[in-house]
């Protein structure tokens, strides 16, 4: 009997590599959609990549820094309160000129810590006469990803002067009424003597001694009113105050208000007992 040839069964290989190839371009389809999400389209670090892992879900800042500013842009300190101390504060700008919240703390450093001290709130302490640097830093991220640091630096020139003026020296006062009654000097009379203050600059107030107060009437009569002391203050805008005291007598005799020009202290006079008034000259003859 003849045999039949029964025919091969067809071979279906065509049908599965078609549908990898569509479940191939399907996910790709997907991953590309996701990239724009993700921040990290065409070769721009994702967070968790490289080197800056994404810790703690933690969203990067959508704004960077444009600007980092200190005020007082200077600063002028003198070394005793109330003038020995400022404080410095920052701004940051982000890339659209915005005020960018600062998270990171800024420390501060100065380049003499024996002319002025800063602590680490930006207060400013000065300590003796001279000129320092404070400066300012700020490290914030160098990009939306964080990938690396950027340093924002700022320095503020700051001089620390002396307290207050020296007024200490040995002076010759002349004191000239220009209004006076029948109970004390007439107007035109003038006083004379020789006074020697010690005063540091790091005071505001000084005591002294006078010699050879005598007081010369227009006529040409004169008396002396003896030795005795002086005390008084001087402030930072070069104002003095003077106060004259006569031998025992702990009243004061004379007071004088006058500002210190170099090597010259000039004001007003008055003598509250009299009711005298005139104006006041001590030029210093010899430095302290």
């Amino acid at each position: 009997m003849p045999s039949a040839t029964l025919p091969h069964p067809r071979p279906r290989i065509r049908s599965a590599p078609l549908a990898l190839f569509v479940a191939f371009a399907l996910a790709c389809a997907q991953t590309d959609a996701l990239a724009p999400a993700l921040g990290g389209a065409h070769g721009q670090p994702v967070p968790g990549d490289g080197d800056s892992p994404a810790t703690g879900g933690e969203q990067p800042p959508s704004a960077l820094l444009r600007s980092f500013a200190v005020t007082p842009g200077t600063a002028e300190l003198t070394t005793l309160a109330p003038g020995n101390t400022v404080q410095l504060s920052v701004a940051a700008l982000d890339s659209s000129g915005a005020p960018l919240q600062v998270t990171t703390p800024v420390t501060f450093a100065t380049s003499d810590s024996t002319i002025a001290t800063v602590n680490s709130s930006g207060v400013v302490t000065g300590l003796a006469p001279g000129t320092v640097f404070v400066t300012a830093v700020l490290q914030v991220k160098k990009n939306e990803f964080g990938s690396g640091l950027m340093v924002a630096r700022v320095r503020v020139p700051t001089t620390v002067t002396g307290d207050y003026p020296d007024v200490g020296g040995v002076y010759d006062l002349t004191a000239t009424y220009l209004r006076g009654d029948d109970w004390g000097p007439s107007a035109g009379a003038r006083h004379v003597a020789v006074v020697t203050i010690e005063h540091l600059p790091s005071s505001s107030t000084f005591t002294g001694t006078f010699s050879a107060f005598r007081a010369i009437e227009p006529d040409g009569r004169s008396f002396d009113w003896g030795s005795g002391s002086v005390r008084g203050s001087v402030d930072r805008e070069e104002r003095v105050d003077l106060e004259f005291s006569f031998g025992q007598n702990t009243a004061v005799e004379l007071l004088a208000t006058g500002m210190l020009n170099a090597n010259q202290i000039t004001g007003n006079l008055l003598l509250p007992w009299y009711a005298a008034s005139g104006s006041v000259s001590l030029v210093r003859r010899q430095a302290p």
